[in-house]
Protein backbone atom coordinates (compact mmCIF):
# COMPACT_ATOMS: atom_id res chain seq x y z
CA UNK A 1 0.00 0.00 0.00
CA UNK A 2 1.67 3.38 -0.76
CA UNK A 3 0.53 6.07 0.98
CA UNK A 4 1.45 10.06 0.71
CA UNK A 5 4.50 11.12 2.37
CA UNK A 6 2.11 13.23 4.53
CA UNK A 7 -0.11 10.65 5.19
CA UNK A 8 2.53 8.64 6.69
CA UNK A 9 4.00 11.68 8.72
CA UNK A 10 0.29 12.10 10.14
CA UNK A 11 -0.11 8.09 10.90
CA UNK A 12 3.54 8.31 12.78
CA UNK A 13 2.55 10.83 15.31
CA UNK A 14 -0.19 8.40 16.25
CA UNK A 15 1.36 5.22 16.05
CA UNK A 16 5.45 6.06 17.17
CA UNK A 17 6.76 2.20 15.65
CA UNK A 18 9.28 1.39 14.20
CA UNK A 19 7.62 0.84 10.53
CA UNK A 20 6.01 3.84 10.32
CA UNK A 21 9.54 5.85 11.33
CA UNK A 22 11.13 3.25 8.25
CA UNK A 23 8.91 4.23 6.16
CA UNK A 24 8.92 8.09 6.95
CA UNK A 25 13.27 7.19 6.23
CA UNK A 26 12.40 5.46 2.92
CA UNK A 27 10.32 7.82 1.81
CA UNK A 28 12.16 10.91 1.70
CA UNK A 29 12.98 12.83 -1.14
CA UNK A 30 16.48 12.40 -0.73
CA UNK A 31 16.51 8.95 -0.91
CA UNK A 32 14.79 9.19 -4.48
CA UNK A 33 17.69 11.41 -5.22
CA UNK A 34 20.55 8.56 -4.45
CA UNK A 35 17.81 5.90 -6.24
CA UNK A 36 17.97 7.91 -9.29
CA UNK A 37 21.84 8.04 -9.28
CA UNK A 38 22.31 4.51 -8.71
CA UNK A 39 19.72 3.93 -11.48
CA UNK A 40 21.60 6.33 -13.68
CA UNK A 41 24.56 4.27 -13.17
CA UNK A 42 22.90 1.14 -14.19
CA UNK A 43 21.25 2.82 -17.39
CA UNK A 44 24.69 3.70 -18.43
CA UNK A 45 26.74 0.84 -18.09
CA UNK A 46 23.91 -0.58 -20.64
CA UNK A 47 23.65 2.21 -22.87
CA UNK A 48 24.75 1.71 -26.79
CA UNK A 49 26.85 4.11 -28.62
CA UNK A 50 23.95 4.82 -31.84
CA UNK A 51 20.88 6.65 -31.15
CA UNK A 52 18.60 6.40 -33.26
CA UNK A 53 15.45 8.91 -33.62
CA UNK A 54 13.33 8.23 -30.76
CA UNK A 55 16.20 8.48 -28.49
CA UNK A 56 17.10 11.74 -29.78
CA UNK A 57 13.17 12.72 -29.42
CA UNK A 58 13.97 11.99 -26.26
CA UNK A 59 16.40 13.84 -25.60
CA UNK A 60 14.34 16.83 -26.60
CA UNK A 61 11.81 15.91 -24.54
CA UNK A 62 13.48 15.35 -21.28
CA UNK A 63 15.11 18.80 -21.66
CA UNK A 64 12.06 20.53 -22.68
CA UNK A 65 10.16 18.71 -19.63
CA UNK A 66 12.99 19.80 -17.43
CA UNK A 67 12.47 23.70 -19.04
CA UNK A 68 9.27 23.11 -18.30
CA UNK A 69 9.29 22.16 -14.51
CA UNK A 70 11.72 24.19 -13.23
CA UNK A 71 9.66 26.87 -14.89
CA UNK A 72 6.56 25.75 -13.04
CA UNK A 73 8.07 25.80 -9.58
CA UNK A 74 9.99 29.06 -10.08
CA UNK A 75 7.77 31.43 -11.97
CA UNK A 76 6.71 34.23 -10.25
CA UNK A 77 3.38 34.26 -8.93
CA UNK A 78 3.08 32.14 -6.32
CA UNK A 79 4.27 29.16 -4.11
CA UNK A 80 3.77 25.75 -5.26
CA UNK A 81 4.85 23.44 -2.09
CA UNK A 82 7.56 21.11 -2.51
CA UNK A 83 7.28 18.87 -5.35
CA UNK A 84 10.91 17.65 -5.53
CA UNK A 85 10.65 14.18 -6.83
CA UNK A 86 8.23 14.88 -9.73
CA UNK A 87 9.05 18.44 -10.38
CA UNK A 88 12.95 18.10 -9.53
CA UNK A 89 14.57 14.75 -9.09
CA UNK A 90 12.84 12.86 -12.98
CA UNK A 91 13.79 15.93 -15.06
CA UNK A 92 17.23 16.67 -13.50
CA UNK A 93 17.48 12.55 -14.37
CA UNK A 94 15.94 12.65 -17.82
CA UNK A 95 18.18 15.24 -18.80
CA UNK A 96 21.47 13.89 -17.26
CA UNK A 97 20.64 10.07 -19.02
CA UNK A 98 20.32 12.53 -22.28
CA UNK A 99 23.64 14.04 -21.47
CA UNK A 100 25.16 10.46 -20.81
CA UNK A 101 23.69 9.03 -24.14
CA UNK A 102 24.93 12.04 -26.49
CA UNK A 103 28.15 11.57 -24.48
CA UNK A 104 28.07 7.80 -25.66
CA UNK A 105 27.15 8.76 -29.17
CA UNK A 106 29.34 11.68 -30.10
CA UNK A 107 32.72 12.51 -28.64
CA UNK A 108 32.53 15.57 -26.42
CA UNK A 109 35.10 17.84 -25.37
CA UNK A 110 34.82 19.55 -22.30
CA UNK A 111 36.18 22.58 -21.44
CA UNK A 112 38.49 23.36 -18.01
CA UNK A 113 35.80 25.66 -16.29
CA UNK A 114 33.05 22.08 -16.00
CA UNK A 115 36.07 20.22 -15.55
CA UNK A 116 36.72 22.19 -12.56
CA UNK A 117 33.56 22.04 -11.17
CA UNK A 118 33.04 18.38 -11.29
CA UNK A 119 36.69 18.31 -9.74
CA UNK A 120 34.64 20.57 -6.55
CA UNK A 121 31.23 19.14 -6.89
CA UNK A 122 31.63 17.71 -3.40
CA UNK A 123 32.92 20.88 -1.83
CA UNK A 124 29.67 22.56 -3.45
CA UNK A 125 27.35 20.21 -2.21
CA UNK A 126 28.53 20.43 1.36
CA UNK A 127 28.55 24.24 1.46
CA UNK A 128 25.34 25.12 -1.13
CA UNK A 129 22.91 24.88 1.95
CA UNK A 130 24.95 26.94 4.81
CA UNK A 131 25.72 29.85 2.06
CA UNK A 132 21.86 29.87 1.50
CA UNK A 133 20.50 30.01 4.71
CA UNK A 134 23.03 32.72 5.94
CA UNK A 135 22.73 34.61 2.35
CA UNK A 136 18.46 34.44 3.10
CA UNK A 137 19.40 35.26 7.29
CA UNK A 138 21.64 38.44 6.60
CA UNK A 139 19.01 39.77 3.71
CA UNK A 140 16.04 39.63 5.95
CA UNK A 141 17.67 40.87 8.71
CA UNK A 142 18.66 43.82 6.23
CA UNK A 143 15.73 44.36 4.50
CA UNK A 144 12.45 43.01 6.43
CA UNK A 145 10.86 39.15 6.07
CA UNK A 146 9.26 40.35 2.86
CA UNK A 147 12.30 40.54 1.24
CA UNK A 148 11.98 37.60 -1.35
CA UNK A 149 8.50 37.66 -2.06
CA UNK A 150 9.45 39.59 -5.26
CA UNK A 151 10.24 37.06 -7.99
CA UNK A 152 13.85 38.88 -9.01
CA UNK A 153 15.13 39.06 -5.21
CA UNK A 154 15.35 35.36 -5.19
CA UNK A 155 16.96 35.06 -8.50
CA UNK A 156 19.03 37.61 -7.07
CA UNK A 157 19.35 34.85 -3.82
CA UNK A 158 20.61 32.50 -6.68
CA UNK A 159 23.14 34.23 -8.47
CA UNK A 160 24.88 35.62 -4.93
CA UNK A 161 24.46 32.31 -3.39
CA UNK A 162 26.02 30.47 -6.18
CA UNK A 163 29.23 33.03 -6.36
CA UNK A 164 29.37 32.93 -3.32
CA UNK A 165 29.61 29.05 -2.69
CA UNK A 166 31.57 28.79 -5.54
CA UNK A 167 34.48 31.18 -4.64
CA UNK A 168 34.07 29.36 -0.94
CA UNK A 169 34.25 25.89 -2.63
CA UNK A 170 37.48 26.42 -4.97
CA UNK A 171 39.03 27.52 -1.54
CA UNK A 172 37.46 24.56 0.74
CA UNK A 173 38.81 22.39 -2.58
CA UNK A 174 42.16 23.28 -2.17
CA UNK A 175 42.62 23.42 1.40
CA UNK A 176 40.92 20.99 2.63
CA UNK A 177 39.98 18.37 0.03
CA UNK A 178 43.91 18.53 -1.55
CA UNK A 179 46.10 20.11 0.82
CA UNK A 180 45.03 18.76 4.09
CA UNK A 181 43.99 15.18 3.23
CA UNK A 182 47.53 15.00 1.80
CA UNK A 183 48.62 15.64 5.23
CA UNK A 184 46.39 13.92 7.51
CA UNK A 185 47.14 10.69 5.10
CA UNK A 186 51.14 11.17 5.17
CA UNK A 187 50.95 12.30 8.82
CA UNK A 188 48.45 9.61 10.22
CA UNK A 189 50.53 6.23 8.09
CA UNK A 190 53.86 7.94 9.62
CA UNK A 191 52.05 7.85 13.20
CA UNK A 192 50.56 4.54 12.66
CA UNK A 193 53.92 3.09 11.68
CA UNK A 194 53.11 2.22 7.66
Amino acid sequence: MLLPRGNILSLQQKDPRFYWQYLCMISDTINMDFLAGIITAMLYQKMSARAGIQHWLMMLASVIYFIAAVGWLYKPFGELGNNHTSVMTLPCLLVFLSGLKLSKVRRINYSGCLLFIGEISYSLYLLHMAVIFTVIELFTWFFGNDYFEVFSHRFNLLCISFGITLLLSCGYYSLIEVRFSRWLRINFFKFIGL
